[in-house]
């Protein structure tokens, strides 16, 4: 079954979702859709397609929306995780926070350029650098309790006695 997206009232893009489920998405006859084959944005009326699925008055034949402008599917910004990079770098591990800062920084970049599959990646990368990071800290920190208690602790209580 084909798959539609849509205009919701503020104009922002919504879908793709079966045209079985547009009525339930508030799509009326007078919002316009796009589906892949169309040239152009349509009002949901004017498509024969949906008339069991939309409700509303008719639409106007022939009104356009955006002409020419073929939508691309609507997918979230990836957060860039910089603030947790950013954090992982000053308090736990300086190289992978480091690493986590870089991948972080190029997720908006990315994300605008239209490359969107890498800035998901590069937003995947700068969060799990960033767990590396606070892991690797908190190893290195029960390894130093462990080394001042086992090593340095008891070579003190030892020199106690000598002096």
């Amino acid at each position: 079954m084909e798959k539609y997206y849509y205009l919701d009232s503020a104009n922002n893009q919504c879908g793709p979702v079966e045209a079985s489920q547009l009525g339930q998405c508030g799509v009326t006859s007078q919002t316009f859709v796009w589906r892949e084959g169309m040239a152009d944005w349509k009002r949901a009326g004017e498509l024969p397609e949906l008339s069991a699925y939309v409700g509303g008055s008719p639409a106007t034949p022939g009104a356009q929306y955006a002409p020419g402008s073929a939508p691309m599917a609507v997918v979230n910004q990836p957060s860039s995780n910089l603030v947790w990079a950013i954090l992982t770098t000053v308090l736990c591990c300086m190289p992978t926070g480091i690493y986590a800062i870089i991948c972080a920084a190029k997720v908006d970049t990315l994300w605008y350029a239209g490359r969107y599959e890498e800035a998901r990646r590069m937003s995947r990368k700068a969060g799990q650098w960033s767990v590396i990071s606070a892991i690797v800290a908190i190893v290195v920190w029960i390894l130093y309790v462990m080394w001042w208690s086992v090593l340095i602790l008891p070579m003190m209580r030892n020199l106690q006695g000598v002096y």
